[in-house]
């Protein structure tokens, strides 16, 4: 693991038993999960396959394909409302504000409470060594955009920021998942938000698991071949994020904004801010930032 191997591993259990309750209370199984996450922490896996494939054993043990279904409701209800708001924004930072900030709406964790309010607080979104004039450049000199969705409820707000993308002539590719994770949106839950946001024609990348695309290497590189090694990454959530950070040597070359609300304290004392911050960053810094750690 690369970030922080005991809060990881305790926030790790923490969710898994979390999700475990929402099926049983029998003892044997949550044996049988404590056991199996002893015997993979032991292997030599990064984050990512860890948290993914602990999640794939719970699946496992509930007999269930999708462990967050009531939370994805709440959480599409709650960003209805948000939407309103977006209608008529015509301002691109203010559209990039408002997609990091929908990233703090998310399922409980550890050190993360579950919250289905959406909070418009421009304040509480940080810009971290990038200026507002530096994205605005980022975007004028990328007509090309890779978008990688995250959560259920905040991925209508995505829709709106890529439907005023398209409406100023910008070339949008859409990652979503085919699978569920915890509340990431998948493929089928986005079909129908397609069409009532008028994007059924968008291109449309469906990942063939649940996992990251990041973690995904040959087929990450392979669709930024596709689209154009100078296109623009709008990469969403934690586990693009750690994902990238993982894999970092493999994308050298990618150019990559990641907007993500700080859910964790190991991200918290990284980045040196407050946790529920919502943090715009460039790859440079993150390569920059994260070779610094592994060195020392």
């Amino acid at each position: 693991m690369l970030i922080h191997d005991v809060e990881c591993i305790l926030c790790l259990l923490d969710s898994r038993i979390r999700e475990l309750s929402k099926c049983t209370y029998n003892f044997n199984k949550v044996q049988e999960l404590l056991n199996y996450i002893q015997k993979i922490s032991q292997k030599k896996l990064s984050r990512t396959e860890l948290f993914f494939n602990t999640y794939l054993y719970v699946l496992d043990l509930c007999n269930c394909n999708d462990l967050h279904i009531e939370e994805k409701k709440l959480l599409r209800n709650s960003f209805q409302n948000y939407l309103k708001y977006l209608e008529s924004e015509s301002n691109l930072i203010n559209f990039v504000k408002y997609i990091a900030l929908a990233n703090n709406v998310d399922i409980e964790m550890r050190f993360y409470k579950l919250s289905s309010e959406v909070k418009l607080n421009f304040e509480d979104c940080i810009f971290y060594n990038i200026t507002e004039e530096e994205i605005l450049n980022l975007f004028k000199s990328h007509r090309n955009i890779l978008y990688l969705l995250d959560n259920t409820g905040e991925h209508l707000v995505d829709l709106m920021f890529i439907k005023y993308l398209l409406n100023h002539g910008y070339n949008v590719w859409l990652a979503v998942k085919s699978k569920p994770y915890e509340i990431d949106v998948t493929y089928n839950e986005l079909k129908n938000d397609l069409d009532n946001f008028s994007l059924k024609d968008i291109h449309v990348i469906i990942l063939p698991s649940n996992k990251p695309i990041f973690s995904e290497i040959d087929l990450c590189n392979r669709t930024v071949s596709k689209i154009g090694r100078n296109c623009l990454i709008v990469s969403k959530g934690i586990a693009n994020l750690e994902s990238y950070i993982e894999n970092f040597k493999h994308f050298s070359e990618l150019n990559i904004l990641f907007l993500f609300s700080c859910k964790c304290l190991p991200l918290s004392k990284i980045f040196n801010i407050p946790l529920g911050k919502s943090i715009i960053v460039h790859s440079e810094f993150v390569k920059k930032l994260f070779r610094k750690l592994i060195s020392g």
